[in-house]
């Protein structure tokens, strides 16, 4: 999978480049090719093992509801913060927006399928060797580790180098952490993946910014980019409600078996 993403996906997306290149649709694909290259190998390799893969804490299944929730929930909020912000409309063509909302519809659940398995799962399931942990040394030592692999691949996104700098490799490297830390601390996966799918499908088909590095053909789009200061800490509190409200929400059917 990470031969595929790193290598395998950026040659083939090369070789595709001059059949896609010149059309909004066709650069928007070249886009996530890479991803959706490594997506299909991760259906070859792991399709019938993936629920496993998935797997939390003392065995718990991946929850499909709580993650479909989380995911809503997750989105919500990303609308009502970007109510304040006031996006004006995006001047581009309806089409070509429902284009993009089918288009985003398909392939970023594949990107971030794909970016969440490396990143966070496969980092998790490999310190973990078979025994979920916990502790407090686990918690510190996955997260850094999260904060670091999730980094890397962003730091050639336009933001890092054109405007916000410092911000952005902040919102990056404290989105890697705390996924992996509330991975941790709830025993399962639904929630940076929730709020990874929400966060990039809002972007996507919602309010994009101006200068963004995912040049979708939003509804809306904003001045205020997603690496700013209120925006770090606006999701640092949402990490930290649905950790806090999927805790309190197991206790409570683990006390009620």
């Amino acid at each position: 999978m990470v031969l595929s993403l790193v290598v395998i996906g950026p040659m083939a997306s090369a070789l595709l480049y001059p059949f896609l290149s010149g059309s909004w649709i066709g650069e928007y694909v070249f886009l996530f090719l890479p991803h959706v290259i490594t997506f299909i190998v991760l259906l070859v390799l792991k399709g019938k093992d993936i629920k496993e893969e998935l797997r939390g804490k003392d065995g718990e299944s991946f929850s499909l509801p709580l993650f479909f929730l989380l995911t809503f929930v997750s989105f919500v909020y990303c609308v009502f913060l970007a109510i304040f912000e006031k996006p004006e409309v995006n001047d581009i063509s309806l089409s070509i927006k429902l284009i993009s909302l089918l288009l985003s519809l398909i392939l970023i659940p594949m990107q971030i399928g794909v970016e969440e398995m490396i990143f966070r799962t496969l980092p998790i399931r490999i310190y973990n060797r078979g025994q979920w942990k916990d502790d407090r040394f686990s918690v510190a030592f996955i997260s850094l580790i999260s904060a670091l692999l999730f980094t890397l691949p962003h730091l050639f996104n336009k933001e890092v180098w054109v405007s916000s700098g410092g911000w952005a490799i902040l919102h990056y490297a404290l989105w890697g952490a705390l996924a992996a830390a509330a991975t941790i601390v709830t025993g399962g996966y639904e929630i940076a993946y929730a709020t990874h799918l929400a966060n990039n499908l809002f972007v996507s088909i919602a309010v994009n910014y101006k200068g963004s590095s995912l040049p979708s053909a939003s509804f809306f789009l904003s001045e205020e980019e997603t690496s700013s200061p209120t925006s770090i800490l606006s999701f640092v509190f949402l990490f930290a409600l649905l950790t806090l409200s999927v805790v309190l929400w197991k206790r409570r059917k683990r006390d009620e078996r």
